[in-house]
């Protein structure tokens, strides 16, 4: 009866500590997920509220790693949660040079495009009215159609750049080709 009763009790925390584990594993994966979903969030808006939930839900799997490295003794075990911890620092890089990225790409738009696109149709606008006052009415025409396609240009741009749809690059292409003709 000793032995059943060490036995059972041998049996209860190899049980308990499958289900810590299986606990652990449930948490690590739900806040990986949503870590996930945080990315693609600021992918799509840019919000630095979905860096900011991203950075809370590493630290949940970072933090549950961590606890399961301690709580077991198997150095297979330990060998896959380093390589985990591995793959979530490259995770980490790429996402940093996302991050990067995204604000070199409102830097450009905002301190390129938006000022020399507003740029470029206020000087239109002016060769449009001295036209206009000259009677030219052919170069008059012709102003109003530059400027209609560099604004549906513009338009173009930033439906590509919120999108990635190519076919709004081909259509900004096409558009301020026709500013050059």
């Amino acid at each position: 009866s000793w032995n059943s009763l060490n036995t059972l009790t041998s049996g209860l925390s190899a049980y308990t500590q499958y289900v810590g584990f299986g606990n652990i594993n449930y948490q690590i994966q739900d806040s990986m997920m949503k870590a996930q979903m945080n990315i693609k969030d600021f992918i799509i808006s840019g919000e630095k509220k979905s860096v900011e939930a991203y950075e809370a839900n590493l630290a949940k799997v970072e933090k549950g790693i961590s606890g399961q490295k301690e709580q077991t003794d198997s150095p297979e075990q330990k060998k896959e949660l380093d390589s985990i911890t591995q793959t979530l620092d490259d995770l980490k890089g790429a996402f940093q040079q996302i991050i990067s990225l995204k604000e070199k790409r409102s830097q450009l738009f905002n301190d390129n495009l938006s000022v020399l696109g507003e740029k470029i149709a206020i000087d239109l606008g002016v060769l449009m009215d001295t036209a206009n006052n000259d009677r030219d009415d052919v170069g008059t025409y012709l102003a109003g159609m530059a400027i209609r396609s560099l604004l549906l240009g513009r338009i173009a741009v930033f439906n590509f750049l919120e999108s990635g749809d190519m076919s709004f690059a081909e259509e900004a292409e096409k558009e301020f080709a026709q500013l050059d003709s």
